[in-house]
This record gives C-alpha cells, sequence and structure tokens, in this order.
C-alpha cells in the first residue's frame, strides 16, 4: 500500500509519495493572491482551488500524514473533512513541523509510519 506525506503552508504543499520500490515528490503552488484587499470570498475560492489539487492527489494512496508549519495542515484536514469525507478518513496523522528538507520529510514518514502508528502492515 502506498503511503503520502502532504507537508503543506499557505504558499505551496509538498507531496511525497511512497511507495515499497520509490519515493517521488511533486510541489502544487497556492494560487497567488496579489491584493491584499482582496475580498475574504475571493481568497476562500483561491483556496478551495489549491486544495482541490492537493485532494486529487491523494485518491491513489492509502494512508496521509499531514504535516506543516501553522494552521494550513488544519485547515485542509477540515476541507476534506467536509468536503470529501472519504478521503479525509485517510488521513493518519497531523504533525506540526516546520521546514524540513526531503531526506527529513522521508525520515520522519518511515519513523510514522513503520511506528504502527498509522498505516498498519506498511512495510516501508
Amino acid at each position: 500500500m502506498s503511503v503520502m506525506v502532504v507537508w503543506i503552508d499557505p504558499e505551496h504543499a509538498r507531496l511525497f509519495f511512497f511507495s515499497e520500490e520509490k519515493m517521488e515528490r511533486k510541489i502544487v503552488r497556492a494560487p497567488a493572491i496579489l491584493d491584499f484587499q482582496e475580498e475574504a470570498l475571493e481568497q476562500g475560492e483561491a483556496e478551495a482551488r489549491f486544495f482541490e489539487e492537493i485532494c486529487g492527489q491523494l485518491l491513489p494512496v492509502g494512508s496521509v500524514l499531514l504535516m506543516g508549519p501553522g494552521e494550513e495542515k488544519d485547515r485542509f484536514r477540515h476541507y476534506l473533512q467536509y468536503r470529501y469525507p472519504l478521503l479525509g478518513k485517510k488521513v493518519v496523522g497531523c504533525e506540526t513541523v516546520d521546514l524540513p528538507n526531503d531526506p527529513q520529510i522521508a525520515a520522519i514518514a518511515s519513523r510514522y509510519f513503520r511506528s504502527g502508528k498509522a498505516a498498519p502492515g506498511w512495510g516501508g
């Protein structure tokens, strides 16, 4: 079974796909909000587009670990639970992590999924 780590902040999301054979990485950028006086509705629509792009990547994986430095990971988790409850059930954890590099994310994922905290049977 493949697993995914989503490290997310308001500017972008780094998606890490892990399978028995390899790790793949993809970056999803949030739509730029150029005018700080933009209507709250437009900001919400931009965030929804950002979240929707990430949601599309969750379909083929069995388990998802969310990480990030601030509130965006929690906002994304609530979005999933509200809009896509079945996808939301794939989320096995939500961790506060500042700005790890790729090897650090791979190490966190390995420890997390192998420890039994998530995805029983994942052999990594």
